[in-house]
């Protein structure tokens, strides 16, 4: 069945009318060539007078006039209601647009919105169900922007329900579709690879998160769109990576890059990283620089865990200089700011016990890790980071003890490292 877009253009040509021709003294070209291809809805005025013209009457045109305003109105109302926050109430109306096909309003938009709702009201299956269907949708109809946002949304929605094997697999099939199609944009195709290079750098899979931020660069770049958090990637990568010319060579170009834009959020990570940087090298005074520029930003504010673990690489700092006192006070704004429970918590104790250990203060430093030893050998689970930070609790209490000249205690708990030590030989890697 012909639009009413189509039937207009039928009509036009049919009386050998250009668009020109049928806008004089009515409208612009440009909107009839809109009305065409169904991308705009006349008034009933409007539609009145151009079958005048035409020589046709107006009920040729009206039913499928009605038919767009129909969905027009449906639409708005489900937009107001998911807008409201009543998305049960939006879902029927959404299903009925999809299932009434119409060339005004995108299947694809539809099909989000849907999924929207239905990640609202936590129909997880539902929601993802629609996602998988919108991303077939596009890729059979070779919609390239939309296939790569519904990959997009839906690692993001494995993201926020930790499902990371997931939604790094979605990521990777978005990252796919624009190698495939490397002319072709996308308003989140940037968004995508970010997470994307993010999500390896968490597994240290340095190769594939350089290859994601230089796919991320060239499209910023293809694309006209800001490459510093690209750039700032790859520095991170690099580091990863053990290449630490290449990766302060990045980073100061994307600290550059977001200073020229006036990014102050992009800044304060650029200072956090290069801070990270200078202390793997142990130019732990320039290090604190940077650390600590990051920890009087808003951005530190905003972002609590890293804000302690900020802290935490402060303290560090102070241990290499070998400066006890600062060492002891910074560690406990990493102990003001750590989320209870946290492995970091457990590696800011193990901080704490050696400060106390470097005093000659053993017992101070067995009581500092004595719970958090005592909880992580009790855990019912383990991961490789676990046991790398039991070991350390084991090893500076195993010093407190010596000091204490309490060698058979010492004996002990160093029998119970070399457990945790081959075992973690022998742990798969994460």
């Amino acid at each position: 069945m012909s639009s009413l877009g189509e039937k207009l253009r039928q009509v036009r040509k049919e009386r050998h009318l250009t668009q020109q021709m049928l806008a004089e003294g009515l409208v612009t070209p440009s909107m009839i060539s809109q009305i065409e291809s169904d991308h705009a809805t006349p008034s009933i005025q409007l539609l009145e007078q151009l079958a005048n013209k035409l020589n046709v009457d107006i009920s040729y045109f009206a039913d499928d006039l009605a038919q767009k305003s129909w969905q027009s109105d449906t639409y708005r109302t489900a937009s107001q209601l998911m807008h409201s926050g009543q998305y049960d109430d939006a879902v029927p109306l959404l299903k009925q647009l999809i299932c009434t096909p119409s060339l005004s309003l995108r299947e694809e938009a539809l099909f989000s919105d849907l999924a929207d709702c239905y990640e609202r009201l936590g129909k997880w299956r539902e929601a993802s169900e629609i996602r998988e269907h919108s991303a077939e949708t596009a890729l059979a109809k070779s919609d390239i922007a939309a296939a790569v946002s519904a990959y997009y949304h839906l690692g993001h929605f494995h993201k926020k329900m930790n499902h990371t094997s997931l939604a790094r697999m979605y990521w990777q099939r978005g990252a796919k579709v624009l190698q495939s199609h490397p002319n072709s944009t996308s308003p989140v195709a940037g968004k995508l690879l970010q997470e994307l290079g993010d999500a390896y750098l968490r597994l240290g899979a340095a190769d594939s998160a350089i290859a994601t931020f230089s796919l991320g660069v060239d499209y910023s770049k293809r694309s006209n769109l800001f490459e510093g958090p690209m750039v700032l990637g790859l520095g991170k990568a690099y580091m990863v990576r053990g290449e630490f010319a290449e990766a302060a060579e990045k980073i100061n170009a994307a600290l550059a890059l977001h200073h020229s834009v006036d990014h102050e959020d992009g800044m304060d990570e650029c200072h956090w990283t290069l801070g990270i940087w200078h202390l793997r090298q142990k130019q732990y005074s320039r290090a604190l620089e940077y650390l600590q520029t990051y920890t009087h930003s808003r951005t530190a504010m905003r972002a609590r865990q890293k804000l302690a673990y900020a802290y935490y690489c402060q303290t560090q700092c102070y241990v290499g200089m070998e400066d006890w006192n600062a060492a002891q006070e910074q560690v406990k704004q990493v102990f003001a700011h750590v989320e209870p429970g946290s492995e970091l918590e457990k590696r800011a104790a193990y901080l704490s016990a050696l400060v106390y250990i470097r005093i000659q203060a053993p017992v101070k430093a067995f009581v500092a890790v004595e719970s958090y030893t005592s909880s992580s050998l009790a855990a019912s689970s383990w991961s490789k980071t676990r046991l790398y930070n039991l070991s350390e609790l084991l090893s500076v209490q195993t010093q407190a003890l010596l000091q204490m000249q309490q060698t058979a205690s010492a004996v002990t708990l160093a029998r119970s490292l070399a457990e945790i030590l081959l075992t973690m030989e022998i742990f798969p890697e994460e």
